[in-house]
């Protein structure tokens, strides 16, 4: 069957025209030959933060890196202030309903990220998509993106100042060892760097003790914590007789004291030798089964020798 000819209506509309200077473009194009000036077809409504690949609403995530992708902001978006950043003037707009609710609970509304961000004076800028809100006395509003002499958006600029920002190497060994908690455990280590007194606890280190040393690849302090704690328990057992509990229940608050703190050695001593630390949480993972099956091998392995 041979579909008939194309209108010119439908051409025109695939075209793609520059924002910034009014040149059209190929639906092909990315970016506008004559300024540079990124370029969107009528379909394109999600910008991934990192790779500023554009795509339509249906997609959630950036296919090139996986990042959440953002809602791109239309050019008639009303600018209600006007701030001035690093010599730069930038309009804001201000967070209304769920979006404000969401950022109060620091779960940045485009990207989702938690408790994952930078402060500077009243600017809170989220490491996860580098979107930036300002927090003014009537709530939070959100930085739209640069604006001109007017006091209007700068065209082809509307989706925000995104910045894409580098990995440290703490948090490269977070996502290595880490994956599904890296906000928790970079807010966490945040504190510990400062140098502050951090009193940490561990809910999974106080309930699992040294095991959970070896989960998380600190296989050799969970071994001697462990036999350290088991002495120190049957050497106290047998003054109080009564003890046991007394002096398990001690031990149970050491480890989850020590927990966080420990793990924040361990990712330290690593933390530019991200093979090095998979390697140790693999050594970990295997005395661990094997300390958990062990009830189950011993018996195996005594039968066979008799």
């Amino acid at each position: 069957m041979q579909s008939g000819p194309v209108s010119d209506a439908a051409i025109a509309d695939s075209l793609k025209r520059c924002p910034t200077c009014g040149e059209v473009s190929s639906p092909d194009r990315s970016f506008c030959f004559r300024d540079g000036s990124p370029l969107f077809g009528a379909g394109e409504r999600k910008v991934c933060p990192r790779c500023h690949g554009k795509y339509d609403s249906t997609f959630r995530y950036c296919p090139g890196d996986g990042a959440r992708l953002v809602d791109r902001l239309s050019g008639d978006v009303e600018v209600e202030r006007v701030l001035v950043m690093d010599g730069a003037m930038y309009g804001v707009s201000g967070l209304h309903g769920e979006e404000s609710d969401r950022i109060i609970r620091g779960i940045c509304p485009d990207c989702g990220d938690w408790n994952n961000w930078t402060s500077e004076g009243l600017i809170n800028t989220c490491n996860g998509c580098r979107f930036a809100y300002y927090y003014a006395q009537d709530g939070f509003q959100k930085v739209l993106g640069p604006v001109g002499a007017s006091g209007t958006l700068i065209p082809g600029q509307e989706y925000g100042p995104v910045v894409p920002k580098e990995k440290t190497p703490m948090e490269e060994l977070l996502l290595a060892v880490t994956p599904d908690n890296k906000a928790h455990w970079i807010q966490k280590f945040s504190k510990f760097e400062e140098g502050k007194f951090n009193p940490s606890w561990n809910w999974p280190s106080f309930f699992l003790g040294p095991l959970r040393y070896f989960v998380k690849g600190l296989w050799q302090r969970g071994l001697a914590y462990g036999l350290g704690a088991g002495l120190v328990t049957v050497s106290m057992t047998r003054v109080f007789s009564e003890g046991f509990l007394l002096w398990h229940l001690a031990g149970s608050i050491f480890f989850g004291v020590m927990g966080s703190n420990d793990y924040y050695r361990f990712c330290l001593k690593y933390q530019g030798n991200i093979p090095g630390a998979r390697k140790a949480r693999l050594i970990g993972m295997i005395c661990f089964w094997l300390l958990v099956l062990s009830p189950v091998i011993l018996p195996v392995l005594l039968s066979m020798s008799l």
